[in-house]
């Protein structure tokens, strides 16, 4: 009997890892799924704090305790929020959430998480979603790739974003890549898979292994952590002009709380392709790099020439027509940097900057945003 039951134990183990072999949308390579970076929610004795912070740090109008975090022993994290009235730096605030993040960061790989919404609506915004912590690299100082925010249009329950942000050394603004999609179904009549797969080259977001959005990946480099919460959003805060989160305090009508999301899992996988396309993008970023970048009117390509030969330094359009061609004469080795005039180039758009040498072509990514 006991032989029995150990065969009846192993079995459900071994269609669960069957089935997360590749992502839901079943890209083609060979894929690996990252344990250290992926969670089924089985433990019963709670969360595994050793892989996921839920003490993370309040902002804005988001209240975010540890005591809203908790897995059921069933198989499932709950993330919940709750109306409590609280004092948090001198301000008032009512409403209190829970944030799940992890401790490892990681930059390229394939993320899925199935989720299902929480029942208030609106107000409440069940967020999968990854963003770097006080990290600088070739002048990109933020990074945030929102996987999914659900329930976040007050006006709308099928409304899902697929956002991206940046920031850019210098700056404090925020620059925005916005994805919108209307679902066929609302967020919180069940689960759904939400997955993303990043590379150096380019950003896909997938919602039941349906390609939803697609982004070229022109900043996304640094180290993320992933990360899963419940935000405070309209009718519940509201924006001011500047677009800060204002308070809104509740009328005594308020209900629908407490209110839960549910993780049945996150999977994060990565593959040959990712691999070789990081090794690519760490050489890029060594070897050829624009900045400021956007480019408004004047940049500077910094590129490293490894040994004496023919240098030839050329900006193509995204169908491979070239453009205008800035170098091509015998260089020894050295580091060089020459400027870019956007006036020279064209219109608003994406563009390449190719550097070819005598035994290597490395590109690299120009954006003009006048």
């Amino acid at each position: 009997m006991k032989k029995y039951l150990t065969i009846i134990f192993i079995l459900p183990c071994f269609f669960v890892q069957l089935l997360a072999q590749k992502p839901l949308s079943n890209p083609q390579g060979s894929w690996a799924l990252l344990s250290d970076y992926s969670d089924e929610f089985n433990a019963t004795t709670g969360l595994d704090l050793t892989k996921w912070d839920n003490n993370v740090n309040d902002w804005s109008v988001w209240s975010w305790e540890p005591e809203n975090v908790w897995l059921d022993g069933n198989g499932a994290m709950h993330i919940r929020m709750i109306n409590e009235e609280h004092v948090r730096n001198g301000t008032t605030y009512y409403y209190k959430s829970g944030c799940a993040r992890q401790r490892k960061t990681i930059t390229y790989g394939y993320f899925e998480a199935k989720v299902k919404g929480c029942p208030r609506f609106p107000g409440v915004c069940p967020a999968f979603w990854m963003y770097s912590q006080k990290q600088s690299k070739d002048g990109i100082t933020y990074n945030e790739i929102d996987f999914m925010e659900v329930q976040q249009r007050e006006f709308n329950i099928k409304g899902i974003d697929c956002n991206l942000h940046y920031v850019l050394s210098g700056s404090s603004a925020w620059y925005d890549m916005k994805n919108f999609y209307n679902a066929p179904f609302a967020p919180n009549d069940g689960y759904h898979v939400y997955g993303c797969n990043v590379t150096p080259t380019e950003i896909t977001f997938y919602i039941d292994g349906i390609q939803v959005a697609s982004n070229v990946n022109q900043y996304f480099i640094l180290p993320m952590t992933v990360t899963l919460s419940m935000g405070v959003r309209p009718p519940l805060m509201k924006y001011g002009t500047g677009g800060e989160r204002l308070v809104v305090v509740p009328d005594a009508n308020l209900t629908g709380f407490p209110t839960e999301m549910l993780v049945d899992y996150v999977r994060v996988w990565q593959n040959d392709v990712t691999a070789i396309n990081d090794v690519q993008n760490k050489d890029v970023s060594v070897k050829l790099s624009v900045y400021p970048n956007p480019c408004v009117d004047i940049s500077k390509i910094n590129y490293v020439v490894a040994e004496n030969g023919n240098v030839k330094l050329s900006v193509f359009d995204l169908r491979g027509r070239k453009i205008k061609e800035l170098i091509n004469q015998l260089m020894p080795a050295g580091s060089y940097s020459t400027e870019i005039n956007t006036s020279d180039i064209g219109q608003n758009g994406v563009y390449l900057c190719e550097l070819e040498t005598t035994n290597k072509v490395t590109t690299t990514k120009l954006l003009i945003a006048r």
